[in-house]
């Protein structure tokens, strides 16, 4: 069986539409019209030999659901169809073909209006059955105040309380700070029934190392370098000139901003290497889509043809190509389909180089996966979190600019996505560039030496008075005890005993 199936040249215009009024994945859309004419049509649907639209590879379509389809497919045909046969093949084809036809109908009938489109989609489905968000309250217990007496809370999604739920915890190592992030992660796994996930960057190996950690979030681990994230940094919902051409500039941009080494001819290089490994993989019908391999056989092409010394870029490609760190075509391994729909922890302490530019191209993958999706419900002033996107140490980080980082925590509150920064002091929050202060709602703050008053007015909100104090009672707290404002009615601040993983989870 071919590992990918081309629509009819209708059907892709049809999916093209769609995508860009409702701002879908176009093989999620592919999927939604696959159900639906699995549904609508059974065994009467009508067989398609128009073979001239695009390439979808069958990973991406069915993502994690492939058996699902399977047994959808066997349901309605009365047999059996071996997912390596044929029949199943043009099965599939048939019903996303015959699915189009009635995406048609809502981009018709939407009047270019992405709200139309998604209501006029509801209403052709009005006994489907339909999957509402859930907005579990998340009040997670951060310790004790006044000896023990006063349980000291945040209501992460409380909109009535908070403007955000992007949260930063600063403190010296062996403070504290480690364990209660780990303890707000689980307390928000459980209390959303799991229905929040998260993505966490390891960058010390203690979290992946945390068994019990990882079985009451139900993480999925990632160690770096031995195994490979099932993640193309270079995939694109839509690979259109403008679409690769935008994508290109902005891949250049973050490496550029990782190592200053690379400079405006390197970056121009790069860009033209990765329009022509879009290219490529357009003319191949075995690849669909480029990978990090593919860009670097092109980038080591051009060197060649100009005679050019391996410089900084050269590396950088290459390590990222034979680390094999992503996924790989022709790797037979599956990809994710919806990263903000699992949750993971990225343990890149192993990893001997290329740390920030793995995490940099994670995070651009869940910014724009993010962009497509629609604003996250709420419902008695609680808003849905969707997922958090967690930095451990920090500080590794926030000195690059990352426009993707910057715009998942401006954006990502009515989206439903959280951001979490673990650093060891308030002021990495504060680096040339973006202001990362203005965003962070709520501060936990642990032990700290030499905080500038400055930062924790920033980031407090407080008089610089009140500030300075700040500074020096940080200064002198014992280990596992923290500061935070807010958090008890009728104190501003509070000092309390926070509550760790270990021993909230035995």
């Amino acid at each position: 069986m071919p590992e990918r199936l081309r629509t009819s040249s209708r059907a892709e215009d049809i999916l093209s539409e769609a995508g860009r009024l409702s701002q879908a994945d176009f093989s999620a859309l592919a999927r939604a019209a696959l159900a639906w004419s699995l549904r609508t049509n059974g065994r009467a649907v009508q067989r398609s030999v128009d073979v001239s639209g695009r390439a979808i590879r069958f990973v991406s379509l069915f993502g994690k659901d492939h058996g699902v389809f399977l047994g959808c497919v066997g349901l309605v045909y009365g047999e059996y169809l071996s997912a390596d046969s044929d029949a199943f093949a043009q099965a599939i084809k048939d019903h996303v073909d015959a699915g189009c036809e009635m995406l048609a109908n809502c981009v018709k009938d939407c009047g270019g209006r992405r709200s139309g489109f998604w209501r006029r989609l509801l209403e052709e489905l009005p006994d489907a059955g339909r999957s509402e968000d859930v907005c579990h309250p998340l009040a997670v217990l951060l310790g004790y105040a006044d000896g023990g007496r006063e349980p000291v809370i945040a209501h992460l999604n409380d909109t009535a309380k908070h403007a955000n739920p992007h949260t930063a915890i600063v403190g010296k190592p062996g403070t504290g700070k480690t364990q209660l992030l780990l303890k707000i992660l689980a307390d928000v796994r459980v209390q959303s029934s799991f229905a929040t996930n998260f993505v966490l960057f390891d960058y010390k190996g203690d979290v992946a190392a945390n068994q019990r950690f990882i079985d009451v979030t139900r993480a999925s681990v990632f160690r770096l370098p031995q195994d490979t994230l099932p993640l193309n940094p270079l995939h694109l919902p839509e690979a259109g000139e403008r679409q690769v051409q935008i994508a290109a500039e902005e891949k250049a941009e973050s490496l550029a901003c990782i190592d200053s080494h690379i400079g405006p001819v390197q970056r121009g290089v790069l860009v033209e290497c990765i329009r022509e490994s879009y290219r490529r993989a357009a003319d191949s019908a075995a690849l669909g889509e480029p990978d990090l391999a593919l860009l670097y056989d092109v980038l080591r092409g051009h060197y060649a043809s100009q005679s050019k010394a391996a410089d900084t870029l050269h590396e950088v490609c290459r390590r990222l190509a034979e680390f094999r760190l992503f996924w790989q075509a022709g790797s037979g391994r599956e990809v994710f389909g919806n990263l903000l729909e699992k949750t993971l922890v990225i343990d890149l302490h192993g990893l001997p180089v290329l740390r920030e530019l793995v995490a940099y191209l994670v995070i651009e993958m869940i910014y724009r996966e993010m962009c497509q999706m629609g604003d996250s419900s709420i419902a008695e002033n609680r808003r849905q979190i969707r997922t958090a996107l967690v930095i451990d140490e920090a500080h590794n980080y926030l000195g690059h600019r990352n426009r993707f980082l910057e715009g998942t925590i401006r954006e990502g509150r009515s989206k439903g996505v959280a951001v979490l920064l673990s650093s060891q002091s308030p002021d990495d929050f504060s680096p040339r560039g973006f202001d990362y202060r203005e965003l962070i709602e709520l501060l936990i703050a642990f032990q700290c030496e030499g905080a500038s008053p400055v930062a924790l007015q920033n980031l407090l909100g407080c008089t610089a008075r009140t500030a300075t104090v700040l500074a020096t009672s940080l200064a002198n707290l014992p280990p596992g005890e923290a500061l935070t404002k807010g958090a008890l009615v009728g104190k501003e601040f509070c000092r309390f005993r926070s509550e760790p993983f270990h021993r909230a989870y035995v």
